[in-house]
């Protein structure tokens, strides 16, 4: 996977910050959409905190790792076939939701499975991720249906 392609569409998607915040689920959060967890020591510091860029890399590189263990977790003898495009789009969504939410896209993952890129896009769109960042979700269903049109 390109991973310096994926950051820059994570940094454009998530925002970059070097203080904490509330994300739109209620997660205290940092840097590039990271969510901070209980053991980690910003976790006990107020919102709006400041964080130095060397701690916003370290996450970030963190999370890299993670979601490209995820995605091999989601996809085990599949996710080193697919191309780059689709593992774009598969990052992107592993980035922002987790490996626990995007587990619950049964269908779509059936469905990408199957190369059938429009179904896949259909299911993107009949979701709750959908409705709660629409303009996120509707460039990557968009680049699903893409694929279809290229294959």
């Amino acid at each position: 996977m390109d991973e310096a392609r994926l950051a820059e569409r994570l940094i454009k998607d998530e925002g970059k910050t070097n203080y904490t915040y509330y994300c739109t689920q209620n997660h205290l959060t940092g840097g590039i959409g990271h969510k901070i967890l209980e053991n980690e020591p910003e976790y006990k510091q107020p919102v709006g905190s400041p964080v130095s860029k060397e701690r916003v890399n370290e996450w970030f590189q963190h999370d890299m790792r993670s979601v490209q263990r995820d995605c091999e977790r989601l996809y085990p003898s599949h996710w080193p076939t697919f191309d780059e495009d689709l593992k774009q789009i598969i990052a992107n969504m592993v980035f922002q939701m987790g490996l626990g939410t995007m587990k619950k896209f049964v269908q779509m993952k059936k469905k990408v499975i199957a190369k059938d890129y429009r179904g896949a896009a259909v299911e993107m769109a009949d979701s709750r991720w959908n409705r709660q960042t629409p303009n996120r979700a509707a460039r990557l269903i968009n680049e699903m249906k893409n694929l279809a049109s290229d294959s």
